[in-house]
């Protein structure tokens, strides 16, 4: 965001990413995402940003899309790929230093009442601000490193929090940030993000809320500058959606850079229409979207980032099957439980029909593979709108029930791509 709190700072949640081409180090994410641990950097950055990442930790929240606002934020052009770095010069470190959410940023203050008396007077009485904003997962670090310009997939590039304005019984502000799952609809040029009615920074929704938006990307000019554009605010009213259109074209400072000598570079920064509706502007269920055949690239690591601690490795062979394995817990929350198979995909369905769950075994040297018991668990479909978003249907026969849930990527192995 570009304002800090009472106490001069900012706050990102910087959370490295581990890669690796091998077998061992992909389960080791998924060990690690298992059991919680977060995964450590050896880069000693400057103490803001450590200082700030213990900051954010220490809060984070993750909201779900249950009884969801969508917010719908269009844009002139919204590339598949955002280059990061992109006109950041040697000195990233400075200039991202009064913007520790990314080159790119969408936001949208929020005063849930109407009020702007009741909210945070620094940001025009808003009681929480929606902060969209670009990262390179594989390493949060990037500006420390030279910066050198480098290509992200924008479904991996792009996160979204909802961070809390309002102030603490103390009188403080600390800034809580809660990580709400965002969809990106390239057909649209559009970038919807779920906000739940029952956060605590929207205990106070109305009718009379304003949502007022804004698009800010940073560059290096006399020093560091802006590239801004901003929409007329939306009121929610009684009846969605609600919605209006800003002119194209009009983003102030956006000039010819170094490493892009044409204005494309901000054409994601262009809003050209912002809607409040009870859903995205293409409906997430991934069987309405166009559907991108699987192939070697959808090997990895796989989760639902508003259920992080449990997730699955998925590993595509060779003859159209595919390895999964679920890693997470047993239903009595007393013992982890990992279970999964080898199924057989066709374009962007998997299917898994004999998944087990092995039991019997005991650390070396007292490990007898001849007492391991394959327990038949059940079923495992996945099905995928592109190389980093589906979702997994599972049944089970060993008293884990039947639903599904979301995936998003967490690791790209080395040597694989998504487009």
């Amino acid at each position: 965001m570009k304002s800090k709190d009472t106490t001069g700072q900012s706050f990102e949640l910087l959370v490295p990413t581990v890669r690796g081409p091998s077998f061992y180090a992909r389960l080791l994410v998924l060990l690690c995402l298992i059991v919680g641990l977060a995964v450590s950097t050896q880069v000693r950055a400057h103490t803001r940003f450590e200082n700030a990442a213990r900051t954010a930790a220490e809060n984070l929240g993750t909201a779900t899309t249950s009884d969801a606002l969508w917010v719908n934020i269009r844009v002139a052009s919204l590339p598949r790929q955002i280059t990061l770095c992109r006109d950041l010069g040697p000195d990233a470190d400075n200039e991202l230093s009064v913007d520790e959410d990314g080159e790119y940023e969408w936001i949208v203050l929020i005063d849930a009442d109407g009020n702007p008396v009741t909210g945070n007077p620094a940001y025009n009485g808003a009681e929480a601000v929606l902060s969209i904003y670009t990262i390179d997962p594989r390493d949060p670090y990037y500006f420390l490193h030279g910066c050198v310009p480098h290509a992200v997939d924008t479904t991996m590039a792009l996160k979204a929090d909802l961070i809390d304005l309002r102030a603490d019984t103390t009188g403080q502000y600390p800034f809580t940030r809660t990580a709400v799952p965002v969809v990106i609809d390239f057909a649209h040029n559009a970038l919807s993000v779920a906000l739940n009615h029952g956060l605590p920074e929207l205990a106070k929704l109305s009718p009379a809320a304003t949502f007022d938006f804004s698009a800010w990307g940073i560059y290096q000019g006399a020093g560091q500058a802006y590239a801004i554009d901003f929409s007329a605010p939306l009121r929610l009213g009684s009846n969605l959606p609600v919605s209006t259109s800003d002119a194209s074209n009009d983003v102030g400072g956006c000039v010819p850079t170094a490493h892009e000598p044409s204005t494309q570079w901000c054409q994601s920064l262009d809003v050209v229409g912002v809607t409040l509706a009870a859903q995205a502007t293409v409906p997430p269920d991934i069987a309405t979207v166009s559907t991108v055949p699987i192939d070697a690239n959808f090997t990895g690591s796989w989760f639902d980032p508003t259920q992080s601690g449990q997730g699955l490795m998925l590993e595509v062979l060779s003859d159209k099957r595919l390895l999964a394995f679920w890693f997470s817990f047993n239903p009595a929350g007393d013992q982890q439980a990992w279970f999964g198979g080898v199924g057989t995909y066709s374009g962007n369905t998997a299917t898994i029909t004999d998944v087990a769950l092995p039991t019997g075994g005991r650390w070396i040297p007292n490990f007898n593979q001849n007492a391991i018991v394959l327990n038949p668990w059940g079923t495992l479909t996945f099905t995928f709108s592109d190389c980093n978003h589906g979702k997994v249907d599972f049944n089970s026969v060993y008293g884990y029930g039947s639903g599904s849930m979301n995936l998003t990527r967490l690791t790209l192995p080395a040597g694989l791509t998504c487009q």
